[in-house]
């Protein structure tokens, strides 16, 4: 994604993996039409991401969550890089952690929000399908990178009671996935989505 960036001049740029789309054609033209550039372009925009898992939809964030009360979803969780547009006055001057082996996304996502500031917009931005290596609890080598970038992202952002919480949850994911398999983790956390199927 470094390389990527380096590469980019755009007034944002949004990080699409291979097989997400955009929910429609005219995504981009809602969000950024009539915008004043002076303005919009110091923050993140974002909005919502329908996650496919298996044929059921998602919607992250919830819709319960709107622009008035974004902030306290935000406490505990962050938007699907997806479904995010990063300023220029961001990308420019900041690169992905290449310590963070799974969660450098996670990580970039944070500093973006703290240091530019957001401005959610009450859409749904893309559609992807879910999987890739920092949904996978049930490998073990793979636990132990995300607990390790788990510990360095929320010393960083957040602090040490925090910490423990996330390594605390991501252990408890990594054996509710072993004991019941990866279905139901996902069926049991998707409390923080919105079922739209």
């Amino acid at each position: 994604m470094n390389k990527g960036l380096e590469r980019c001049s755009g007034d944002y740029v949004i990080m699409l993996n291979a097989g997400d789309v955009f929910d429609n054609n005219t995504v981009t033209k809602k969000i950024f039409s009539g915008r004043e550039p002076e303005i919009s372009n110091n923050k993140v925009i974002f909005g919502r991401a329908i996650i496919d898992k298996e044929g059921n939809n998602y919607r992250l964030p919830p819709q319960k969550y709107n622009e008035k009360n974004m902030s306290s979803w935000l406490k505990y969780n962050v938007p699907n890089h997806q479904a995010m547009f990063f300023p220029k006055q961001f990308y420019l001057y900041n690169r992905f952690d290449l310590r963070l082996s799974i969660s450098a996304d996670s990580d970039y996502k944070i500093r973006a929000l703290k240091e530019a500031g957001y401005e959610f917009v009450n859409l749904d931005i893309v559609k992807f399908k879910f999987g890739g290596i920092s949904s996978s609890y049930s490998n073990s080598k793979v636990l132990f990178k995300m607990l390790h970038d788990t510990w360095i992202i929320n010393m960083k952002h957040r602090n040490i009671i925090f910490a423990f919480y996330r390594i605390t949850v991501n252990t408890i994911k990594y054996f509710v996935s072993k004991i019941l398999g990866e279905n139901i983790l996902f069926k049991l956390s998707s409390g923080k989505s919105e079922n739209i199927s």
